[in-house]
């Protein structure tokens, strides 16, 4: 394109947009200034411009009676100020603008005013959006700034806006565009530190001048520096050389690079020629466009304002203007199209797409003549690349997949099909990761350039279907990606090896000529992961074999399998198709990536969790570890269900938006709802519950754990619960401490135990510590149950009493005693409890399991007299919680249970055994007897939380209970706070609860 620009500079001698679009169409088309012979890699938004441009073209030749073959050699200045030469969409912000630009400011850099405007016209007839332009207009000042004589500093400096601002004619720049012209790309770690070079086009000027920045006044480092980012590649690299080699010239070009450019003389020669043409600009007859402001829409654009008039060195000198006859002349109509990956193998010329889904449909009796082949000479794409554990690569951007496809692969519209299978790879990456590309093009077959031709040449009848469009082209050859998983002790020793067979491949060398060590080193690779378009590739397991492989198909064109398939509307080619019947809109690549960057994290994630559960060391003989799996798997069916149902809601979405029957914003409101993050975080949630349960089976499988060992620590006045705050800022670290019941427990003295995680995660579970070897210490690992708990607002003064040190200690806990008959409640109060503080919202609680911090059970009950009652259960197994005997207590003894507040206090509730056993006041005694000596063991006491049923009238029965209880904490009694619990509506019991109360104050 940059070629194409140089031919429109100098053939016109001056800044025509309308004919540099017309070259722009002809390299698209017929592969004009490429050095194969065809476009072979083209973005997308250049590909819809010139396809509007087209478009537009066919309309303008109807309106204005001109013949169609004429309209690519336009001159005329009123017909050209008519003509909109702004044919992109709005929003689109990619960095093709920015890789053909530097002829444009390179021929008029001795009119910088012009220079900059032109540099942003330039890119915005392809590239619509305010940062394009603006990025546009920035770089190609740094040029002009360099063609001047302004050293490094000046070009890099923060100011460089602000010192050139007459350069803009005052017009500022969009704040993303000033972030980079104030230095965002001055990082020292380069990718480390987050710089890319993605194709929009602020990261890939944010690249290029991070490679310029930091290349030590070496053309070769900045260059090697730019293309080792990966992402765009090609296009970082050449956004830098535009700048660098500006400022370093060609003399300081790498000789053994400039020895190997394609059509070197030729190249020399344009740029010759382009120069004298910028000379002969430098007497000042041509003056700068008349000042214009850039609207944003379409519709503006196509105002006579925004229309550019060829620029002439004198109207003597101007190419010659032309009369067109008064008449319409039938002429055959340019077909448009779009570009696919052949995921799908069995596509060929004649069949049938539905691009609303990405799918090829299948017909037997295609019959297709007149069809075109080329052969394309040694074109082809090697790399290899490094992965990195900070980056949540997308593995079907890095093959180039295209945007639709590879959404619609990664949505599950269209199945993972030949390369695309990559989505499959579950295995993890970080920096001994290798990624092996390899693509190479071999020929193209086609049918004829026009619709009439193509419809003639497609014989076989057309059923009406969901076709959207026709495989008017097929590119075959070779595409394999290699995912190599190295030993850090090798991996230096397999890179220069790796490095070996990428030249060789890219150079068609037949023999690869290793030695014995080389391919030994390549037999140490711990994993190899293949995928390609050709599926005896994918049956190799390692590398070396790979690329015998490669060789030996190369050479056998029969073994070829698609790459690409171009696709035309079928509504072009059968006018039984109308356009309401098949229209097709595509989505905008900035949307892609928005919803890319949304949903590859909940696929990652799913994706992870599901690779968790079939994880080996969950297959253990430990009972507890079972439970707590099989519990993970239950979560996991029904966020699998949630998951599920929520793809499907964007899969008809994007179908929609496509159909045309709602906008792309449709997507981007759903995108935002709250929902789909509760789901993240529920399904984080699990993933961490899984992490846990993996190092306990280690734990447990590393050591010898007698039966009783689980259970060993079940003392009564020691709990092993806890429940800790997460709303912590993410990150950091997370402290579960262990409650031991303060000091009167020495025996357990109460640790901290700190670990680093990435979630802010409630685990729906609590769980067991482990035993250490040493009676005075507990190793409690990150599986623990964490509860979010709000801030507490309550304060209390600390007092000293007998028995009692005082009310509030200095680690600011509440201790709280709960009481009350059998069947009250008072564990599920808990559990109410530590629900409530566990969820911020319904929603919240709504995607996770419920948080059980206490074994229940409960009776469920229909209006339906024939069903019998449903008992249901919550929670793992608990010794000290027996369900199954009605007539006495569940909780067997007293525990208690830590909640950690925001503000540092914490609050112990202490749950204890139901009054009221079948026993009688016998057996209710030893009860009050037992709680008063695990109270007796606390510090102190702040609250007693009495739980009342409804029908509680008969007060006498545990009067004998409560009366101990007032009469141990007598000297307190004024001090603590008394509370009354009750169910549904007010009653009797309150009133007898106040009544002894008073009696006892």
């Amino acid at each position: 394109m940059a070629l194409c620009l140089i031919n429109s500079l100098i053939a016109r001698h001056g800044f025509v947009p309308y004919d540099q679009l017309v070259r722009y169409k002809w390299w698209y088309r017929h592969g004009y200034m490429s050095s194969t012979g065809l476009c072979f890699d083209i973005g997308s938004a250049t590909t819809q411009s010139i396809q509007e441009f087209e478009r537009r073209q066919i309309i303008f030749a109807n309106e204005k009676n001109i013949l169609f073959e004429h309209l690519d050699y336009l001159s005329d200045h009123q017909l050209l100020n008519e003509f909109n030469v702004y044919c992109s969409q709005e929003g689109v912000a990619g960095n093709g603008a920015l890789m053909r630009l530097a002829p444009v400011p390179l021929f008029f850099h001795r009119n910088p005013k012009l220079a900059v405007q032109y540099s942003g016209i330039s890119g915005q007839i392809t590239h619509g959006d305010q940062k394009a332009y603006d990025s546009c207009r920035y770089f190609g000042a740094l040029i002009v700034a360099t063609l001047q004589g302004e050293t490094k500093d000046n070009l890099l400096s923060n100011r460089f806006y602000d010192n050139h601002k007459d350069w803009f004619n005052d017009e500022p720049l969009h704040p993303d565009v000033q972030q980079v012209v104030e230095g965002s790309f001055k990082r020292d770690g380069g990718y480390e530190d987050g710089i890319r070079g993605k194709g929009y086009i602020v990261s890939a000027l944010e690249a290029a001048l991070w490679a310029f920045w930091s290349d030590e006044d070496l053309f070769e480092k900045g260059a090697l520096a730019a293309v080792n980012l990966g992402d765009d590649t090609d296009t970082t690299a050449a956004i830098y050389g535009g700048l660098a080699g500006a400022y370093y010239g060609y003399k300081n070009l790498p000789q053994k690079w400039v020895d190997s450019v394609y059509a070197k003389t030729f190249i020399i020669c344009l740029c010759k020629w382009m120069t004298y043409e910028a000379e002969k600009l430098s007497d000042g007859s041509i003056q700068p466009e008349p000042h214009f402001s850039r609207q944003s829409s379409i519709d503006r654009r196509d105002s006579e304002a925004h229309s550019m008039v060829e620029r002439t060195i004198s109207e003597e000198n101007s190419v010659t203007t032309h009369s067109f006859p008064p008449i319409i002349i039938s002429t055959p109509a340019i077909v448009p199209s779009i570009q696919r990956t052949a995921i799908d193998p069995k596509g060929k010329l004649g069949l049938l797409y539905d691009a609303y889904r990405d799918r090829l449909i299948v017909q037997s009796d295609i019959i297709v003549k007149d069809q075109h082949l080329y052969v394309l000479a040694n074109t082809m794409k090697c790399f290899v690349r490094k992965g990195n554990s900070h980056e949540n690569l997308n593995l079907l951007q890095i093959i180039d997949i295209t945007n639709e496809l590879r959404l619609s692969v990664e949505l599950n519209i269209s199945p993972g099909l030949g390369i695309a299978k990559t989505i499959n790879y579950t295995s993890s990456i970080d920096s001994y990761t290798r990624f092996l590309y390899y693509n190479y093009l071999d020929r193209e077959e086609s049918l004829p350039g026009n619709a009439n031709d193509i419809s003639r040449s497609i014989l076989s009848p057309m059923p009406k279907t969901q076709a959207t469009h026709v495989v008017i082209g097929v590119n075959w050859g070779i595409e394999v990606l290699a995912i190599l998983q190295l030993s850090p002790d090798d991996a230096s020793k397999i890179d220069n090896v790796l490095n070996q067979i990428r030249e060789n491949l890219t150079n068609n060398n037949t023999n690869l000529d290793m030695t014995l060590d080389e391919k030994r080193i390549l037999n140490r690779i711990n994993h190899t992961a293949i995928y390609s378009n050709i599926y005896e590739l994918t049956q190799i397991t390692n590398v070396l074999d790979l690329c015998y492989k490669i060789v030996d198909v190369r050479a056998n064109r029969t073994r070829h399998s698609p790459l690409t398939y171009t696709l035309c509307p079928i509504r072009f080619l059968y006018p039984e198709y109308s356009e309401k019947d098949v229209t097709y809109i595509a989505l905008e690549p900035q949307i892609i990536e928005k919803i890319e960057m949304h949903l590859l994290s909940l696929y990652c994630q799913f994706k992870i969790l599901k690779k968790l559960l079939e994880h080996k060391s969950f297959h253990s003989s430990d009972e507890y570890l079972r439970q707590q799996f099989l519990d993970a798997q239950n979560q996991f069916s029904k966020l699998e269900k949630i998951y599920t149902k929520e793809m499907k809601k964007y899969q008809d979405c994007i179908i929609d938006v496509r159909k045309g029957k709602v906008s792309s914003n449709a997507i981007i409101r759903e995108l935002t709802d709250n929902h789909q993050n509760g789901l993240k975080e529920a399904i984080n949630n699990v993933i961490t519950r899984l992490n846990n349960l993996k190092e306990k089976g280690r734990s447990f499988h590393d050591r010898k754990v007698t039966p009783n060992e689980h259970h060993s620590y079940n003392d009564r006045h020691d709990t092993k619960i806890e429940y800790q705050s997460t709303k912590e800022k993410r990150n950091g670290n997370f402290k579960y401490p262990l409650d031991t019941s303060e000091k009167k427990f020495g025996r357990n003295s109460s640790s901290f135990v700190e670990r680093d995680t990435y979630h802010e995660s409630v685990l729906p579970y609590t769980d067991r510590p482990l035993k250490s070897h040493s009676t005075d210490k507990l190793l409690l690992d990150d599986g623990i149950g964490t509860v979010h708990v709000s801030h507490s607002k309550s304060s209390w003064s600390p007092r000293t009493y007998p028995k009692f040190s005082s009310l509030m200690p200095t680690g600011e806990t509440i201790n709280i005693l709960l009481l009350g008959e059998i069947g009250v409640g008072k564990s599920t109060f808990i559990n109410a409890f530590a629900n409530y503080y566990s969820f911020d919202t319904l929603d919240s609680a709504q995607f996770h399991e419920p948080v059980v911090a206490i074994s229940s059970s409960f009776v469920m009950t229909t209006r339906d007299l024939s069903v019998p009652p449903i008992r249901v259960r919550l929670g793992m197994t608990d010794c000290n919680e027996i369900h199954n005997n009605y007539d006495h207590s569940t909780t067997q003894e007293c525990k208690s249970y830590l909640f950690h507040m925001h503000d540092g206090a914490k609050i112990r509730f202490i749950d204890t055994p139901g009054l009221g056993d079948i026993h009688g006041q016998t057996q209710d005694h030893l009860q009050i007897q037992n709680i008063l000596s695990f109270i007796n063991n606390l510090s102190h006491l702040n609250a007693v939380c009495f739980l009342l049923k409804p029908n509680f009238s008969r007060f006498s029965v545990y009067e004998s209970c409560f009366q101990r209880l007032f009469t141990f904490l007598a000297k307190i009694f004024a001090k603590i706070l008394f509370s009354v619990l009750h169910i549904r509506f007010p009653c009797d019991s309150i009133l007898l609860m106040e009544f002894v109360y008073l009696n006892h104050s």
